[in-house]
């Protein structure tokens, strides 16, 4: 893992290519939360998954995670 010193804070993304890493992002967190948190063979329900979100206050942990959970069934998670 690299060292915040390391970080380029003026780094930017354009629009076409945050959203292209947004949504894949969002598709690997549905498969998962499909594949831990899904039926199992049994029709048992498996396991949860635990994401971890560290930052400072106002840090945008919270629109971050509003953008990741957007495909879920909002049945299915808690923040």
């Amino acid at each position: 893992m690299g060292r915040l010193d390391e970080l380029a804070m003026d780094a930017r993304l354009d629009r076409k290519e945050y959203d292209e890493r947004l949504a894949a992002a969002q598709q690997r967190f549905l498969e998962l939360r499909l594949r831990l948190g899904g039926q199992t063979n049994g029709g048992e329900i498996g396991p949860g998954l635990l994401v971890v979100m560290e930052g400072s206050d106002a840090g945008g942990k919270g629109g971050a995670i509003k953008r990741l959970v957007e495909p879920l069934d909002p049945r299915h998670y808690s923040v």
